[in-house]
């Protein structure tokens, strides 16, 4: 008997790498439990919920970015996984979807104990700019767990930061003022790459 193929809709941003994982980890599971037909939508460049019809949609798993609410009004009862680490929108964004919170005390105790394993130097968080919860969470967990361990920590928090992938100048000399051998955790991936640029 043949088995119609589930219209799944994803739409994350896939050039982030644990995005890209989370859709090959989809991806992985279609071919093994499918059929399914996916439609894969870049939410940083083309994605818009005017951009697209839902075709008889049997499910979709989305990102937490600003189009997210808009487009859970268009796939209303339609079954949606939403990968949430933005505190404001889980307030907004209720059941029937199911959501996917990243533990960021968690990440932030793993970070912690792997440099203090490795490394008798300070430790340093670096907040991402406009100092989001879910970063201000790392930050406050990694400086605890560091203190908790007795090893001296900083960090980079700056109120004047509220644009995003925005740093002044001070970031440079900051990061330029830190002591020989610290182990810097940095709250993403983009701001890491910001500190080794």
């Amino acid at each position: 008997m043949f088995q119609t193929a589930a219209k799944v809709f994803i739409a994350m941003r896939s050039h982030i790498f644990t995005h890209s994982e989370m859709i090959q980890g989809v991806l992985d599971y279609a071919r093994l439990n499918g059929p399914w037909q996916t439609r894969i939508w870049g939410v940083d460049d083309e994605f818009s919920a005017r951009n697209f019809t839902l075709d008889d949609l049997d499910g979709a798993i989305i990102e937490d970015r600003s189009v997210s609410l808009a487009l859970i009004k268009q796939l209303g009862d339609i079954p949606t996984i939403t990968c949430i680490s933005d505190q404001n929108l889980t307030e907004k964004i209720r059941s029937p979807h199911v959501q996917i919170n990243c533990d960021n005390t968690e990440v932030a105790e793993a970070a912690a104990k792997f440099l203090l394993a490795r490394t008798s130097g300070a430790l340093v968080f670096a907040n991402a700019p406009g100092n989001p919860p879910w970063s201000l969470t790392r930050s406050d967990t990694f400086v605890r767990t560091a203190t908790d361990a007795g090893r001296p920590c900083s960090v980079w928090k700056d109120k004047h930061m509220s644009r995003k992938g925005f740093f002044p100048a001070s970031f440079a000399d900051w990061i330029a003022a830190l002591p020989d051998g610290s182990a810097v955790f940095a709250a993403n991936d983009p701001i890491a790459r910001h500190i080794l640029n």
